[in-house]
């Protein structure tokens, strides 16, 4: 058995930021994480825990979805 492993992202959270939606080996990871914030803040946040089935080589993408209503511009 595999052992199961935290997924942390620290970021900076900016009036221009976007929602994005980490995916491991295509399986989506947690809830999509909305970055917008009216003034710069930093933060982490916790996906869960992901167990990979086997050793080697693997994917982390993220989606870049639809911007925050409020966010004036995407980055």
């Amino acid at each position: 058995m595999h052992p199961a492993f935290a997924s942390l992202l620290s970021y900076k959270r900016f009036n221009t930021r976007c929602i994005s939606q980490l995916a491991i080996n295509g399986t989506n990871v947690g809830a999509a994480l909305d970055q917008y914030a009216a003034t710069d803040s930093y933060a982490t946040d916790d996906y869960g825990a992901f167990t990979f089935p086997t050793a080697g080589n693997d994917s982390f993408k993220f989606t870049v979805t639809p911007k925050t209503p409020a966010a004036p511009a995407t980055q």
